[in-house]
């Protein structure tokens, strides 16, 4: 089996039970020989600090950076993107969290939830 989860969480570490819940599915499934891989945001400093304490317990992430181009009316954005297998073999795909919320402010991204939940689910926001 082959599962790919979008984390709408930020970081490479656990900042809530949200995060861990996912980990734990990831790892567990890695674990049973799973290709598992994620997609999530963080800061480049929080992927250096990942790096450095990688090569500190002598483990290889094998990183790869490139950049996601996203067409916009006026202009394409390019979010730098750095991919590697952490350190439970999951496949992990990092966003720049500074890059994409310049341009994808989280109020607009509240705004297409809330119109995707209410209007294209057509649940009702007195739930």
């Amino acid at each position: 089996m082959r599962v790919f989860l979008i984390q709408n969480v930020k970081g490479l570490w656990p900042s809530s039970g949200e995060w861990l819940a996912n980990m734990n599915l990831l790892m567990y499934l890695a674990s049973k020989g799973h290709s598992t891989g994620q997609i999530c945001y963080a800061t480049a400093k929080d992927v250096a600090l990942y790096f450095e304490q990688s090569r500190w317990e002598l483990r290889k992430p094998n990183v790869h950076e490139s950049f996601l181009y996203l067409s916009q009316p006026n202009e394409i954005i390019k979010i730098p993107v750095t991919t590697f297998l952490n350190l439970d073999k999951i496949y992990t795909v990092v966003l720049d969290q500074e890059s994409f919320q310049k341009h994808y402010a989280q109020n607009v991204l509240d705004k297409d939830v809330r119109e995707y939940i209410e209007v294209s689910l057509n649940i009702s926001s007195d739930i």
